[in-house]
């Protein structure tokens, strides 16, 4: 069931230079911003890449990891193994109990949830504000909404939970937190008739199963295909020892416990995979993460750039908005040279930070950031409305591949 609100306010000449001019200043921030993100994101890449090339050249690969070797104290190793424990973790509020390394209660409960959605034309804002009744995890402030009344959330019973090994080993080695907490491997427990049985009174006669949930209300015997807010259902997951392999150090005062390898260039190289891989297949999946996130910011550098040529420009856009017609191209010349500086700025950023150690990649940038400069230039020159240039003819990003 979900139900609406319209919202619709109108801003005044004056009311759109003020903010205008707040954007502004807003984009002078952004722009920077994105530089430094952009600079340290390629220092970033090219640090972590030169720590993983060194860490392919010395990692040593341990066939036997039963026990703990002392001479490898303070050395980089491979290990594959089973990750194992010897406790039992048990959740007392629901009685579920594993051999596991970890158990994981999740709790959503049934509640409003507001969406909204905001639509511009002119000086005329429209939000519309919808309300529907979901699972989902946590609470969400009901007092924080566009229309609070109707749409109260109860205060949650039960909450999600954590419950972790204290002592995993691989062979006679100790993993530690951030080994443990890498093993994604999770399962879901089945809810007995035994566990729901043992469940105190106070929960079980409120409670019902089905499927992987155990479902709870406060009114009663809960309705699985009709529930009301403050309805929650609960499931665990589990983490059972399993196989996995990771690289590491050896800590040299206990040879016993696994730490990160810290490489001549302080990068610190630790990694755990669920699965059997050689020394050489994890190295290549770390670099394909490195590449990944160096993607991920360089995106994020160039979103953040073109909002913030886009909030410099906004002074431009505010002076038109009140005529509907001239107010659109204007914002669409706006959007259109605001990403063509954007262009300029990532690509140039990143051919700068690159061009002393890979100058094969980032002269072909530099081409792409001047040929975008060139393009803004025009497009910000003309008087008409300037010509979108179709996806064949813009010029095309390198891949993942080509940078590291």
């Amino acid at each position: 069931m979900a139900d609406t609100f319209t919202s619709t306010t109108t801003t005044g000449f004056f009311s759109r230079i003020k903010n205008a001019i707040a954007g502004m200043l807003l984009g002078f921030v952004m722009v920077p911003g994105s530089i430094a993100l952009l600079s340290w994101n390629e220092y970033r890449t090219i640090h972590r890449t030169q720590g993983l090339n060194e860490g392919v050249e010395l990692v040593q690969s341990i066939n036997d990891p039963t026990v703990a070797s002392p001479e490898l104290a303070g050395s980089l190793v491979h290990l594959n193994g089973k990750a194992d424990t010897q406790e039992r973790l048990r959740d007392k509020r629901f009685g579920v109990e594993e051999n596991a390394i970890r158990l994981v209660r999740n709790v959503e409960m049934f509640q409003w949830v507001e969406h909204k959605t905001t639509k511009k034309e002119g000086n005329r804002e429209t939000t519309e504000y919808s309300y529907e009744k979901k699972w989902a995890a946590g609470r969400e402030d009901h007092t924080a909404f566009r229309k609070p009344r109707g749409h109260e959330n109860p205060v949650e019973k039960f909450q999600a939970k954590i419950h972790e090994a204290t002592k995993v080993n691989l062979g006679g080695y100790i993993l530690n937190q951030s080994l443990n907490r890498s093993i994604h491997s999770e399962e879901l427990v089945d809810w007995t008739e035994a566990i729901v049985e043992s469940l105190p009174s106070k929960i079980r006669d409120h409670s019902k199963v089905d499927a992987q949930y155990l479902y709870w209300s406060a009114a009663g015997s809960p309705n699985v295909e009709s529930p009301e807010p403050g309805d929650q259902r609960i499931a665990f997951n589990v983490v059972r020892p399993t196989n996995v392999s990771l690289v590491a150090g050896v800590k040299e005062t206990t040879p016993e416990q696994l730490t990160p390898y810290t490489t001549t260039n302080g990068e610190q190289l630790q990694q755990l995979y669920v699965g059997d891989f050689t020394a050489a297949e994890v190295f290549e999946k770390m670099k394909s993460e490195n590449a990944m996130w160096a993607w991920i910011w360089r995106g994020s550098g160039l979103m953040i750039s073109f909002v913030g040529f886009t909030l410099i420009m906004g002074v431009l856009t505010a002076f038109s908005d009140s005529i509907p017609l001239i107010g659109s191209m204007a914002r669409s010349v706006v959007g259109f040279v605001s990403f063509l500086l954007a262009i300029v700025l990532t690509t140039l950023t990143i051919a700068f930070a690159w061009i002393a150690v890979r100058p094969l990649i980032a002269i072909p940038l530099v081409v792409v950031g001047v040929v975008a400069a060139v393009m803004a230039w025009r497009s910000s020159s003309k008087k008409s409305t300037p010509v979108l240039v179709s996806a064949d003819e813009a010029p095309a990003m390198l891949s993942s591949e080509d940078v590291v």
